[in-house]
């Protein structure tokens, strides 16, 4: 008995195309025009009907803006208008919204199981089904589909370009330390948005000239715009008046995250004289053990790095992905590659000193995080037990961190909101 499926021979060509259109949540016209430049595409390249992805109209995910009666009209009269009219306008592609970014890249199977046609995530799809009586799609170009480093990296440019777009932002802003993780943040700026819209700040107080030239070298290799601001002023303010108080102890975490959030100050000071929205650029291995300060380095209003390591740096200096504005492979400067992290909010201050190399460090998260391995899994592996449990609680402290952290895109299957109760 064949498993091929008979239609009316009255219908023996039949093109179906598949919209891959970025919509915006909540910006029913935005999308209607999208729409209807998107049927005219498809008009013109032969296709009958078009399919169009869940809750395209009001952009997805709509959560309880579904409820509103005034969007429940404006999306109906949107329907009722895209079924009886045929604007033209140009037409755009695959996106995200806020910490989602949705995967594009359509796919077609026969009756049979083979793949006959996928489509790059960032281009619109056309699947033709014919042949005399059975529905069998045209064979066509297999898109090449990025993989692991490529589609992580990819993901979070998207993301990154998507949030400032949609929220009407002008570019970008965001603090250089000469670090990875400030390197990695401004390298995908640029590919998300180009470097006429991103910003450099280096605000500092205890930064070496190493790391002053490390910030400069990272954004001359972009091209973006930089400015050097020193902060002693601000910082030597605040400690003042914190040791003002009875019982001021002495210089210790306090006093270094008065420096932090000078720096944060800053930069969203300039962010409301300005315009460009400020990104913050803690990679995941320090947002995993809330390396960072609240209401300083944590100040933005996205941070498209938070679900990646550091060592993604590494891949993108070696290769350039598709989809991204900066026509070069090699934009981070290799001694922000090789040196030895650190925040420098005091004099000769090193990451490890706190906790294990970063290559150990994502290791276990790893086990611990994504693949939900206890303990004692762990140091049967070879990891020293006192490191693992060191590891381990850091991770759930941080959690309170991670509550207050400007939002950034999902790429990974489990994300490390963490309950307290697991400290018990």
């Amino acid at each position: 008995m064949s498993n091929e499926i008979k239609v009316s021979s009255k219908l023996d060509n039949f093109k179906l195309a598949l919209a891959q259109v970025n919509p915006a949540v909540g910006d029913v016209d935005g999308n209607l025009r999208k729409a209807r430049a998107a049927r005219t595409e498809a008009a013109t390249r032969g296709a009958d009907p078009i399919a169009f992805t869940e809750l395209y109209l009001t952009g997805y995910p709509i959560e309880d803006l579904v409820l509103k009666p005034a969007l429940q009209a404006v999306a109906r009269e949107a329907r009722e208008a895209f079924v009886h009219s045929n604007t033209i306008s140009p037409i755009t592609g695959c996106g995200g919204q806020d910490e989602l970014v949705f995967d594009g890249a359509p796919f077609v199977f026969n009756y049979d199981g083979s793949l006959r046609q996928s489509v790059a995530a960032s281009a619109s799809s056309h699947a033709g089904i014919c042949d005399g009586g059975h529905w069998r799609s045209e064979p066509a170009p297999l898109a090449e589909i990025a993989q692991r480093e490529a589609t992580n990296y990819l993901t979070c440019v998207t993301g990154l370009r998507d949030y400032v777009e949609k929220n009407g932002f002008s570019g970008v802003m965001l603090g250089l330390s000469g670090g990875i993780d400030s390197a990695l943040g401004v390298a995908m700026a640029v590919d998300a948005l180009g470097a006429k819209r991103v910003h450099g700040i280096m605000a500092y107080t205890f930064t070496s000239n190493e790391s002053l030239n490390d910030a400069a070298a990272t954004a001359e290799a972009r091209m973006v715009h930089y400015d050097i601001m020193p902060i002693h002023p601000a910082v030597e303010g605040l400690i003042n008046s914190l040791a003002a108080l009875p019982d001021g102890g002495d210089s210790g975490t306090a006093e270094e995250n008065l420096r932090s959030r000078a720096c944060g100050t800053v930069l969203m000071g300039l962010s409301n004289k300005f315009g460009p929205m400020v990104i913050t650029t803690g990679s995941k291995s320090e947002v995993s053990v809330g390396y960072a300060t609240l209401y300083g380095d944590m100040n933005g209003s996205f941070n498209p790095i938070n679900e990646l390591y550091k060592t993604l740096a590494r891949y993108r200096n070696s290769e350039r992905p598709k989809g991204c504005l900066e026509p070069r492979a090699r934009v981070i400067p290799e001694n922000a590659l090789t040196k030895a992290p650190t925040a420098e909010l005091k004099h000769n201050q090193r990451d490890q000193d706190m906790f294990p190399p970063y290559d150990t460090l994502n290791d276990i998260f790893n086990w611990l995080v994504e693949l939900e391995m206890p303990a004692p899994g762990i140091v049967a592996k070879g990891y020293a037990p006192e490191i693992v449990k060191k590891v381990e609680r850091m991770l759930y402290l941080a959690e309170y961190k991670r509550r207050q952290a400007a939002p950034g895109v999902k790429i990974t299957s489990h994300h490390q909101q963490i309950s307290r109760e697991a400290l018990v």
